[in-house]
């Protein structure tokens, strides 16, 4: 969550924040969850602004959508720190859970030599290039 005060511009800047997930329907104009010009901006601009513009209720069903995340990391700056700033890296791993009611690959047929003809890299004289083509040696 926000640690600036909320009559402050980096918390009215930073209304992504409310949540550290939304999910929203896909629509062109809507590329950055805190608006399109951050650090010029009064507030107002960002994700729940666009949500609470639109009609109520929005449902996501069958629709395009963007999945959007805040993860904030924290830590207590040094001199070292400045003018430049450490980067820390962040994962997100999404991971469907019951998504199907069996598993979809249940029928896939066995790969076989003579389905996928794969030919080793050298093998017989063959370098596994179409004639005229031009392939890199290994």
């Amino acid at each position: 969550m926000v640690l600036a005060h909320p009559s402050s511009y980096h918390f009215k800047r930073s209304e992504f924040c409310e949540h550290a997930l939304w999910v929203t329907r896909y629509n062109d104009r809507e590329l950055y969850s805190s608006g399109n010009h951050t650090m010029q901006s009064l507030g107002g601009e960002g994700i729940a602004s666009w949500i609470r513009s639109r009609p109520a209720p929005v449902s996501v069903r069958n629709e395009d959508i963007v999945l959007w995340h805040t993860f904030g990391t924290t830590h207590n700056p040094r001199v070292e720190d400045w003018p430049v700033m450490p980067a820390k890296k962040m994962l997100v791993s999404l991971k469907p859970v019951d998504f199907f009611d069996k598993n979809p690959a249940i029928d896939v047929p066995i790969s076989t030599q003579e389905e996928n003809k794969s030919v080793l890299v050298g093998e017989g004289g063959n370098s596994g290039c179409a004639s005229g083509t031009h392939c890199a040696k290994l």
